[in-house]
């Protein structure tokens, strides 16, 4: 008895977890957005049907001469019966929608383009690169080098002729 309230109380403590996580896949922006997508093209499906039913197919009846075009159908015995007429229909339903969704993604293509382009525009110029350091000649690059040797205090041993020389190479500037 004790063993079996302890499994239903895991089984509620997973059950939790599980809701939690399904609430949280839910939530999320993607599926809400997908669920809002699918019962909008449910609602435009039966637009275009009724589009393709009551306006089109009466046009393209006269064409073929019968007052329904779902009518149509093709018996090949009593028992079997092709209705192409329903086919046709779904075929301008196609392509009703079709055309009306690629009309759609080019006008929603239009409008993200300007607004990418307007918002460039609006964008500050990107900051200009700082200038490149100058070029170092041999000149600086000693004076660079006596500059760190004063103040290490760094002198080689040697007579006070070879620093006389060398200090009168560093003063050419």
């Amino acid at each position: 008895m004790n063993k079996r309230k302890q499994i239903k109380k895991e089984l509620r403590e997973k059950g939790k977890g599980f809701f939690a996580e399904f609430r949280a896949f839910i939530n999320k922006g993607n599926v809400l957005n997908l669920a809002v997508a699918f019962i909008m093209g449910a609602a435009f499906t039966a637009i275009v049907t009724s589009l393709a039913g009551d306006l089109i197919m009466p046009f393209i009846s006269i064409i073929f001469g019968k007052i329904n075009i779902e009518d149509l159908a093709w018996v090949v015995s009593p028992d079997l019966t092709i209705h192409y007429g329903k086919f046709i229909l779904a075929v301008v339903n196609f392509l009703l929608v079709a055309v009306i969704l690629f009309v759609l993604m080019k006008i929603a293509t239009a409008i993200t383009d300007s607004y990418r382009r307007r918002k460039k525009k609006k964008a500050p110029p990107a900051p200009a690169e700082p200038p490149a350091p100058p070029a170092e000649t041999a000149e600086s690059i000693l004076k660079d080098i006596r500059e760190l040797l004063k103040s290490k205090n760094i002198t080689e041993k040697g007579t006070e002729a070879d620093k006389d020389t060398e200090d009168s190479s560093f003063r050419s500037e």
